[in-house]
Protein backbone atom coordinates (compact mmCIF):
# COMPACT_ATOMS: atom_id res chain seq x y z
CA UNK A 1 0.00 0.00 0.00
CA UNK A 2 1.08 3.35 -1.16
CA UNK A 3 1.93 5.94 1.23
CA UNK A 4 -0.74 8.24 0.14
CA UNK A 5 -2.90 5.28 0.53
CA UNK A 6 -2.27 5.38 4.10
CA UNK A 7 -2.71 9.42 4.52
CA UNK A 8 -6.23 8.84 2.79
CA UNK A 9 -7.58 6.05 4.98
CA UNK A 10 -5.78 7.98 7.70
CA UNK A 11 -7.91 11.13 7.38
CA UNK A 12 -11.42 8.93 6.62
CA UNK A 13 -10.58 7.46 10.28
CA UNK A 14 -9.92 11.29 11.35
CA UNK A 15 -13.09 12.19 10.18
CA UNK A 16 -15.33 9.48 11.03
CA UNK A 17 -13.83 10.10 14.46
CA UNK A 18 -14.63 13.82 14.22
CA UNK A 19 -18.47 12.62 12.97
CA UNK A 20 -18.86 10.11 16.51
CA UNK A 21 -16.94 12.68 18.50
CA UNK A 22 -17.15 16.18 17.48
CA UNK A 23 -14.68 18.13 19.56
CA UNK A 24 -15.65 21.51 20.52
CA UNK A 25 -13.83 23.56 23.71
CA UNK A 26 -14.82 26.01 24.95
CA UNK A 27 -12.51 28.27 27.27
CA UNK A 28 -15.82 28.60 29.79
CA UNK A 29 -16.56 25.86 31.80
CA UNK A 30 -20.07 24.27 32.37
CA UNK A 31 -20.86 23.71 35.94
CA UNK A 32 -22.96 20.45 36.57
CA UNK A 33 -23.95 18.81 39.79
CA UNK A 34 -24.77 15.57 40.90
CA UNK A 35 -26.41 15.84 44.05
CA UNK A 36 -26.58 12.99 46.38
CA UNK A 37 -28.64 10.04 45.60
CA UNK A 38 -28.70 11.18 42.34
CA UNK A 39 -27.50 8.36 39.45
CA UNK A 40 -25.49 7.96 36.55
CA UNK A 41 -28.37 8.61 33.89
CA UNK A 42 -29.32 11.54 35.75
CA UNK A 43 -25.90 12.80 35.19
CA UNK A 44 -26.21 12.06 31.63
CA UNK A 45 -29.51 13.56 31.07
CA UNK A 46 -28.02 16.86 32.66
CA UNK A 47 -25.21 16.49 30.02
CA UNK A 48 -27.35 15.86 27.20
CA UNK A 49 -29.41 19.35 28.45
CA UNK A 50 -26.78 21.59 28.65
CA UNK A 51 -25.26 20.45 25.04
CA UNK A 52 -22.17 18.66 26.71
CA UNK A 53 -23.01 15.13 24.85
CA UNK A 54 -25.30 14.23 22.16
CA UNK A 55 -25.91 10.47 23.43
CA UNK A 56 -26.95 9.50 26.65
CA UNK A 57 -26.54 5.91 25.70
CA UNK A 58 -22.99 6.69 24.42
CA UNK A 59 -22.16 7.92 27.40
CA UNK A 60 -22.93 5.59 30.08
CA UNK A 61 -21.83 3.11 27.81
CA UNK A 62 -18.65 4.37 27.99
CA UNK A 63 -18.86 4.78 32.00
CA UNK A 64 -20.09 1.33 32.15
CA UNK A 65 -17.21 -0.53 29.68
CA UNK A 66 -14.92 1.63 32.11
CA UNK A 67 -16.99 0.00 35.64
CA UNK A 68 -17.44 3.83 36.55
CA UNK A 69 -21.25 3.39 36.09
CA UNK A 70 -22.22 2.62 39.57
CA UNK A 71 -19.13 5.29 42.07
CA UNK A 72 -20.03 8.47 40.28
CA UNK A 73 -19.57 10.79 43.14
CA UNK A 74 -21.69 12.89 44.03
CA UNK A 75 -20.56 16.74 43.70
CA UNK A 76 -20.08 19.56 41.29
CA UNK A 77 -18.35 19.06 37.81
CA UNK A 78 -16.91 21.41 35.35
CA UNK A 79 -16.95 20.34 31.21
CA UNK A 80 -15.20 22.36 28.97
CA UNK A 81 -16.25 20.35 25.78
CA UNK A 82 -19.37 20.61 23.81
CA UNK A 83 -21.31 17.49 21.96
CA UNK A 84 -18.66 15.02 22.28
CA UNK A 85 -19.29 11.79 24.43
CA UNK A 86 -15.68 10.73 24.68
CA UNK A 87 -13.83 13.84 26.09
CA UNK A 88 -17.21 14.45 28.55
CA UNK A 89 -16.57 10.88 29.98
CA UNK A 90 -12.72 11.24 30.22
CA UNK A 91 -13.15 14.70 32.00
CA UNK A 92 -16.13 12.93 34.30
CA UNK A 93 -13.80 10.16 35.44
CA UNK A 94 -10.61 12.84 35.48
CA UNK A 95 -11.63 15.23 38.08
CA UNK A 96 -12.63 15.16 41.78
CA UNK A 97 -16.22 16.76 42.07
CA UNK A 98 -16.35 20.09 44.50
CA UNK A 99 -18.76 19.63 47.65
CA UNK A 100 -21.97 20.52 46.99
CA UNK A 101 -23.13 23.07 49.92
CA UNK A 102 -26.92 23.66 50.93
CA UNK A 103 -27.72 27.27 52.66
CA UNK A 104 -29.59 26.93 56.23
CA UNK A 105 -31.02 29.17 57.84
CA UNK A 106 -32.16 28.56 61.71
CA UNK A 107 -34.09 31.67 62.87
CA UNK A 108 -33.75 32.41 66.72
CA UNK A 109 -35.94 31.33 69.36
CA UNK A 110 -36.63 27.52 67.60
CA UNK A 111 -36.93 24.11 69.71
CA UNK A 112 -35.02 21.50 68.56
CA UNK A 113 -37.42 20.14 66.59
CA UNK A 114 -38.18 22.77 64.75
CA UNK A 115 -34.57 23.11 64.01
CA UNK A 116 -34.39 19.41 62.89
CA UNK A 117 -37.83 19.90 60.53
CA UNK A 118 -35.83 22.98 58.75
CA UNK A 119 -32.57 20.48 58.65
CA UNK A 120 -34.86 17.87 56.85
CA UNK A 121 -36.66 20.09 54.38
CA UNK A 122 -33.69 21.62 53.01
CA UNK A 123 -31.24 18.36 53.39
CA UNK A 124 -33.32 15.79 54.15
CA UNK A 125 -31.53 14.80 57.71
CA UNK A 126 -33.12 11.98 59.49
CA UNK A 127 -35.23 13.84 61.97
CA UNK A 128 -35.27 10.74 64.85
CA UNK A 129 -32.08 10.59 64.93
CA UNK A 130 -31.25 14.33 65.00
CA UNK A 131 -33.40 14.53 67.89
CA UNK A 132 -31.62 11.22 69.94
CA UNK A 133 -28.25 12.79 69.37
CA UNK A 134 -29.49 16.23 70.80
CA UNK A 135 -31.44 14.16 73.64
CA UNK A 136 -28.06 11.52 73.80
CA UNK A 137 -25.98 12.24 77.43
CA UNK A 138 -22.77 10.55 75.79
CA UNK A 139 -22.85 12.57 72.48
CA UNK A 140 -22.77 15.46 75.46
CA UNK A 141 -20.25 14.27 77.02
CA UNK A 142 -17.95 13.52 74.46
CA UNK A 143 -18.28 17.27 73.04
CA UNK A 144 -18.16 18.19 76.65
CA UNK A 145 -14.24 17.30 75.62
CA UNK A 146 -13.97 20.39 73.45
CA UNK A 147 -16.46 22.40 75.22
CA UNK A 148 -16.08 21.93 79.16
CA UNK A 149 -19.04 24.23 79.73
CA UNK A 150 -21.69 21.24 78.18
CA UNK A 151 -19.89 19.39 81.60
CA UNK A 152 -22.86 18.21 83.55
CA UNK A 153 -25.14 19.37 80.15
CA UNK A 154 -28.04 16.46 79.48
CA UNK A 155 -29.29 18.01 76.13
CA UNK A 156 -28.16 20.04 73.67
CA UNK A 157 -31.21 22.20 73.30
CA UNK A 158 -30.26 25.44 74.23
CA UNK A 159 -26.84 24.95 72.01
CA UNK A 160 -27.90 25.24 68.28
CA UNK A 161 -26.92 28.86 67.64
CA UNK A 162 -29.38 30.51 65.60
CA UNK A 163 -27.47 31.69 62.41
CA UNK A 164 -27.46 30.73 58.77
CA UNK A 165 -25.26 27.69 57.88
CA UNK A 166 -23.32 26.42 55.06
CA UNK A 167 -23.21 22.94 55.33
CA UNK A 168 -21.95 20.25 52.96
CA UNK A 169 -24.39 18.21 51.03
CA UNK A 170 -25.13 14.35 52.49
CA UNK A 171 -23.48 15.72 56.61
CA UNK A 172 -24.60 13.10 58.78
CA UNK A 173 -26.61 14.36 61.89
CA UNK A 174 -23.86 14.12 64.36
CA UNK A 175 -21.63 16.26 62.31
CA UNK A 176 -24.70 19.41 61.66
CA UNK A 177 -24.90 19.41 65.51
CA UNK A 178 -21.14 19.51 65.90
CA UNK A 179 -21.48 22.79 63.59
CA UNK A 180 -24.22 24.39 65.43
CA UNK A 181 -22.70 23.53 69.06
CA UNK A 182 -19.18 24.81 67.80
CA UNK A 183 -21.38 27.90 66.32
CA UNK A 184 -22.27 28.84 70.09
CA UNK A 185 -18.59 28.47 71.58
CA UNK A 186 -17.40 30.47 68.87
CA UNK A 187 -19.40 33.28 69.67
CA UNK A 188 -19.33 32.93 73.47
CA UNK A 189 -15.22 33.12 73.51
CA UNK A 190 -15.68 36.22 70.74
CA UNK A 191 -17.81 38.53 73.13
CA UNK A 192 -16.11 37.61 76.07
CA UNK A 193 -19.18 35.73 78.04
CA UNK A 194 -16.78 34.00 80.57
CA UNK A 195 -16.05 37.26 82.03
CA UNK A 196 -19.35 38.45 82.23
CA UNK A 197 -20.45 35.09 83.57
CA UNK A 198 -18.33 35.58 87.16
CA UNK A 199 -20.42 38.21 88.30
CA UNK A 200 -23.76 37.02 87.02
CA UNK A 201 -26.21 36.06 89.13
CA UNK A 202 -27.09 32.35 87.58
CA UNK A 203 -24.60 29.70 86.45
CA UNK A 204 -23.67 28.85 82.96
CA UNK A 205 -26.31 26.20 82.22
CA UNK A 206 -28.99 28.13 84.50
CA UNK A 207 -28.34 31.73 82.27
CA UNK A 208 -28.83 29.67 78.98
CA UNK A 209 -31.81 28.20 80.38
CA UNK A 210 -33.37 31.28 81.87
CA UNK A 211 -32.16 33.55 78.58
CA UNK A 212 -34.71 30.49 76.48
CA UNK A 213 -37.56 32.14 77.68
CA UNK A 214 -36.75 35.53 77.69
CA UNK A 215 -35.93 35.24 74.13
CA UNK A 216 -39.41 33.72 73.41
CA UNK A 217 -40.97 36.60 75.86
CA UNK A 218 -39.01 39.59 74.33
CA UNK A 219 -39.65 41.56 71.06
CA UNK A 220 -37.17 43.95 71.01
CA UNK A 221 -33.76 43.96 72.60
CA UNK A 222 -33.76 47.12 75.10
CA UNK A 223 -36.52 45.12 76.65
CA UNK A 224 -34.27 41.93 77.11
CA UNK A 225 -31.96 43.12 80.34
CA UNK A 226 -35.57 43.99 81.86
CA UNK A 227 -37.76 40.64 80.94
CA UNK A 228 -34.54 39.06 82.64
CA UNK A 229 -34.60 41.40 85.78
CA UNK A 230 -38.24 40.52 85.82
CA UNK A 231 -37.74 36.57 86.21
CA UNK A 232 -34.30 37.00 88.06
CA UNK A 233 -36.19 39.00 91.08
CA UNK A 234 -39.01 36.29 90.89
CA UNK A 235 -36.36 33.26 91.15
CA UNK A 236 -34.62 35.21 93.98
CA UNK A 237 -37.85 35.64 95.84
CA UNK A 238 -38.94 31.80 95.13
CA UNK A 239 -41.95 33.00 93.16
CA UNK A 240 -43.00 30.58 90.45
CA UNK A 241 -41.53 32.00 86.78
CA UNK A 242 -45.20 31.50 85.45
CA UNK A 243 -44.06 32.20 81.58
CA UNK A 244 -46.41 31.04 79.32
CA UNK A 245 -43.18 30.08 76.87
CA UNK A 246 -42.63 27.51 78.85
CA UNK A 247 -46.22 25.92 78.26
CA UNK A 248 -45.36 26.81 74.50
CA UNK A 249 -42.19 24.38 75.35
CA UNK A 250 -44.60 21.87 76.15
CA UNK A 251 -47.72 21.48 73.78
CA UNK A 252 -46.54 23.22 70.93
CA UNK A 253 -49.26 25.80 70.45
CA UNK A 254 -48.45 29.53 70.27
CA UNK A 255 -48.59 31.52 73.84
CA UNK A 256 -51.08 33.79 72.20
CA UNK A 257 -53.76 30.52 72.09
CA UNK A 258 -53.41 29.07 75.68
CA UNK A 259 -56.21 27.78 77.51
CA UNK A 260 -56.85 27.63 81.14
CA UNK A 261 -56.30 24.09 81.06
CA UNK A 262 -52.62 24.17 80.06
CA UNK A 263 -51.51 25.50 83.08
CA UNK A 264 -52.26 22.53 84.62
CA UNK A 265 -50.24 20.36 82.56
CA UNK A 266 -48.44 18.41 84.55
CA UNK A 267 -44.74 18.72 83.40
CA UNK A 268 -41.31 19.98 84.85
CA UNK A 269 -41.64 22.81 82.02
CA UNK A 270 -44.79 23.64 83.69
CA UNK A 271 -43.59 27.11 85.26
CA UNK A 272 -46.86 27.88 86.62
CA UNK A 273 -46.85 24.55 88.76
CA UNK A 274 -43.24 24.18 89.68
CA UNK A 275 -40.66 27.44 91.04
CA UNK A 276 -37.35 27.69 89.95
CA UNK A 277 -36.33 27.17 85.95
CA UNK A 278 -37.03 23.99 83.88
CA UNK A 279 -35.26 21.29 83.52
CA UNK A 280 -33.46 22.47 80.26
CA UNK A 281 -33.49 25.12 77.97
CA UNK A 282 -36.92 25.75 76.19
CA UNK A 283 -35.55 27.23 72.92
CA UNK A 284 -32.15 28.03 71.37
CA UNK A 285 -31.55 31.92 72.07
CA UNK A 286 -29.03 34.19 70.51
CA UNK A 287 -26.18 35.80 72.36
CA UNK A 288 -27.29 38.93 73.05
CA UNK A 289 -30.11 37.17 74.74
CA UNK A 290 -27.47 35.11 77.35
CA UNK A 291 -26.35 38.69 77.77
CA UNK A 292 -28.95 39.96 78.98
CA UNK A 293 -29.51 37.62 81.53
CA UNK A 294 -25.79 37.64 82.53
CA UNK A 295 -26.25 41.37 82.98
CA UNK A 296 -29.80 41.93 83.61
CA UNK A 297 -31.06 45.36 84.58
CA UNK A 298 -31.48 46.64 88.33
CA UNK A 299 -35.63 47.28 88.35
CA UNK A 300 -37.80 46.28 90.99
CA UNK A 301 -40.14 44.43 88.51
CA UNK A 302 -42.07 41.47 89.29
CA UNK A 303 -44.33 41.43 86.79
CA UNK A 304 -45.18 42.73 82.70
CA UNK A 305 -47.74 42.61 80.19
CA UNK A 306 -47.63 42.18 76.57
CA UNK A 307 -48.68 45.64 75.22
CA UNK A 308 -50.12 44.36 71.84
CA UNK A 309 -47.33 46.23 70.19
CA UNK A 310 -44.57 44.65 70.59
CA UNK A 311 -43.20 46.34 74.09
CA UNK A 312 -43.92 45.19 77.60
CA UNK A 313 -45.81 47.01 80.61
CA UNK A 314 -43.86 46.52 83.41
CA UNK A 315 -45.29 46.49 87.31
CA UNK A 316 -43.82 45.97 90.94
CA UNK A 317 -47.38 44.90 92.56
CA UNK A 318 -49.61 42.18 91.50
CA UNK A 319 -52.10 44.83 91.61
CA UNK A 320 -50.38 47.45 89.25
CA UNK A 321 -50.14 44.41 86.92
CA UNK A 322 -53.65 44.30 87.64
CA UNK A 323 -54.69 47.75 86.74
CA UNK A 324 -52.02 47.19 83.66
CA UNK A 325 -53.85 44.72 81.95
CA UNK A 326 -57.13 46.17 82.64
CA UNK A 327 -56.28 49.31 80.93
CA UNK A 328 -54.81 47.84 78.09
CA UNK A 329 -58.29 45.70 77.38
CA UNK A 330 -60.14 48.83 77.89
CA UNK A 331 -57.78 50.88 75.29
CA UNK A 332 -59.83 53.32 73.02
CA UNK A 333 -58.77 51.21 69.73
CA UNK A 334 -60.29 48.05 71.30
CA UNK A 335 -63.89 49.53 72.15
Amino acid sequence: MRFLDYVGYGALFVALLDAIFPLHVSRRSVEIALHRGETPYQLARKLRDSSIIRFEKLYLGLLKIAGRDRNILPGKYRFHTRGNELFAFWETVNQTPEPIYVEVTIPPGLRATDVARILHSKMGIDTLRFMQLVRDEKFVRNLAVEFPHLDGVRSLEGFLYPDTYRFEEGSGEAAILYAMVKNFFDRWQRMGMDTLLKGAPLGFYESVILASIVEKEAVSEDEKPIISSVFINRLRRKMPLQANPTIWYITGRSAYWLKKSDLKIDSPYNTYLHPGLPPTPICNPTMSTIRAVLRPARTPYLYFVADGKGRHIFSRTYREHLRNIWRLKNRPENN
